[in-house]
């Protein structure tokens, strides 16, 4: 059992990635392994935790949208939140340049305490 006073708190970033390009076409497997690898891994060298599942949206033009989304949890100490948002905005932004992505959901809570 540990108590809450020896942990430090942490902050928590969901980053929601959609995979259905303009085109109608899908990022798959394989480009999106490669851009975690590339992109994700060296700004959260520290580990991050990928699920994947079925999303669904309304699109710019009004329209729903079901498609395969990964979904990417981040933890990271309270103190390190100002560098940990510069990074995950450069995820944000590449993602969308890359895989033409309207958008990328974030959302940020804190604080958390957390055990390891």
């Amino acid at each position: 059992m540990f108590l809450y006073s020896e942990n430090p708190m942490f902050a928590r970033t969901e980053l929601y990635f959609g995979s259905l390009k303009p085109d109608q076409s899908v990022v798959t497997q394989a480009e999106f392994d490669l851009f975690l690898d590339e992109v994700m891994t060296p700004r959260f060298p520290e580990g991050l935790t990928l699920l994947t599942g079925l999303g669904q949206f309304r699109n710019a033009r009004g329209e729903t949208i079901q498609e395969t989304s990964r979904v990417v949890i981040v933890l990271y100490p309270v103190n390190e939140r100002q560098n940990k948002s510069k990074h995950i905005e450069t995820i944000r932004t590449r993602y969308k340049e890359r895989f033409q992505q309207e958008s990328v959901l974030r959302v940020d809570r804190c604080c958390e305490h957390v055990g390891f």
